[in-house]
């Protein structure tokens, strides 16, 4: 007796095996876009590095570097030196015979309050050749208001108690220096209790005379290692080269020695933050390239750029500089690899070299007239990778076309997945109505194969 027909292998279709197998294409697009993300913060990562390391070695390409300076001062009362980078070093003895003062003249009238009695009703008073002309009756207050309100009188007026019930006016000049001396006219007229300066020669004029003056106006006079030098105020920057000397107090009988020294330790400090800086971008490619090699995608260890960039650095910091000096390599001012690799600063050696030849260390460092020094060499080498158009900037443009490429390959792969997917539910939803078609047609044939055998 033979079977009844049956199409049930249809019925039994993998409908979803055929979509997951293009979806898998673009899991795979996905994951490579998860890697190429993964190396843009690399990227990103690795330019901070850099960035750090440079402006370590910037510090260190420049005369600045060696500009550390200490200052020992015997009599901090009567002067301060404030040393810039390139101050001359040694030993000053600083005689002040005279600081710069303002002139200040004062009334000799005394007033018995400040603000109720007129002191004028008209008339001028010149100071300093700017007129303050008076209207009206005016207070001792008035008055001080009217010359503070006068523009470029190059004096303050201010009002003072000496006693209780005693008030007068005094003028201060607004600069030091002899050439910013003032006289005073005055010539005002009325008031109860007119204002009076002195004029102790009486031609008139008040402030000509060293006797009319509270404070004659006077120019610092300072005396720098037996050189003269005189100046309208009391900080001088010629005095002491790089230097700023500032006068507080006259005392024309004691010398003072003040003495600018080389700071060390300032240069010191700028090459640890050197070594630190590139023992962290050491780290970082070492930490890439072990990541590399364990399978990881999303580092730049396996970019030679990495590799060139370490190699790079090394071959400037273990080159030999002919620079004139005592020095010719870094190793022999404290600065050099261990047994390890890793780069160390012994100070001991530096302090060494530094008092054996301190201004050669600098000639290995910075590059001057016909010669190369090591930081700078190094900068100009890093520059080659961080400037506008350099080997990082370069290399993150390819990728991140690389990753825009891929991104437009994901969006198309998408567009074209949804199409797909539509497609197959609808032949997937077609063969199983005629899988069931054929199933129903098979039992029907089934049927009437059994009417037959009946005959």
């Amino acid at each position: 007796m033979s079977s009844p027909i049956s199409f049930g292998g249809f019925a039994q279709l993998n409908f979803r095996a055929p979509l997951n197998a293009v979806v898998r294409q673009e899991r795979l697009l996905d994951q490579s876009q998860s890697y190429l993300n993964a190396k843009s913060t690399e990227y990103a990562s690795l330019a901070t590095k850099i960035a750090d390391l440079e402006a370590a070695v910037k510090k260190l390409a420049t005369s600045e570097a060696f500009g550390g300076r200490t200052v020992a001062n015997a009599n901090k009362t009567a002067l301060t030196v404030i040393p810039g980078t390139t101050a001359t070093l040694g030993t000053y003895d600083i005689v002040v015979n005279e600081i710069a003062r303002a002139q200040v003249t004062a009334s000799d009238s005394t007033h018995s309050d400040k603000d109720a009695t007129t002191v004028a009703t008209g008339g001028t008073l010149t100071i300093g050749g700017k007129v303050v002309t008076i209207g009206s009756g005016v207070t001792l207050q008035g008055l001080s208001d009217a010359i503070n309100a006068t523009s470029g009188i190059g004096v303050t007026a201010t009002i003072v108690s000496p006693a209780a019930g005693s008030y007068q006016l005094v003028l201060t000049g607004t600069d030091t220096g002899a050439a910013k001396s003032f006289l005073v006219s005055n010539s005002l007229t009325g008031g109860s209790a007119p204002v009076t300066f002195v004029d102790s020669d009486s031609d008139g004029t008040s402030g000509d005379t060293a006797s009319d003056n509270a404070v004659q106006a006077t120019d610092a006079q300072v005396v720098v290692n037996n050189v003269s030098f005189v100046s309208s105020t009391n900080t001088l920057t010629s005095a002491i080269p790089s230097a700023t000397l500032t006068l507080l107090t006259k005392d024309s009988g004691s010398p003072v020695a003040v003495t600018i020294g080389e700071d060390a330790a300032s240069t010191k400090a700028l090459v640890d933050d050197f070594v630190t800086a590139f023992a962290a971008l050491e780290q970082y490619t070492d930490e890439q390239i072990a990541s590399a090699g364990a399978g990881n995608k999303g580092t730049l260890g396996h970019d030679p750029l990495v590799r060139s960039l370490m190699s790079d650095i090394r071959g400037v910091l273990t080159s030999s500089y002919s620079v004139g000096g005592a020095y010719r390599y870094l190793s022999e001012v404290g600065i050099g690899f261990d047994g390890a690799g890793d780069l160390t600063f012994t100070e001991a050696t530096f302090d060494t070299a530094r008092a054996t030849a301190p201004s050669d260390i600098q000639k290995l460092f910075v590059s001057g007239a016909g010669r190369d020094g090591a930081f700078t060499a190094l900068h100009d080498r890093l520059e080659r990778y961080t400037q506008a158009g350099g080997l990082l900037p370069a290399a993150q443009r390819r990728h991140d076309a690389q990753v825009d490429r891929l991104s437009d390959r994901i969006t198309t792969l998408e567009d074209r997945l949804a199409i797909r997917r539509t497609v197959l539910k609808r032949e997937f939803i077609a063969t199983d109505l005629a899988t069931t078609a054929l199933n129903q047609s098979a039992t029907s044939l089934s049927a009437l194969t059994g009417q037959f055998r009946l005959f």
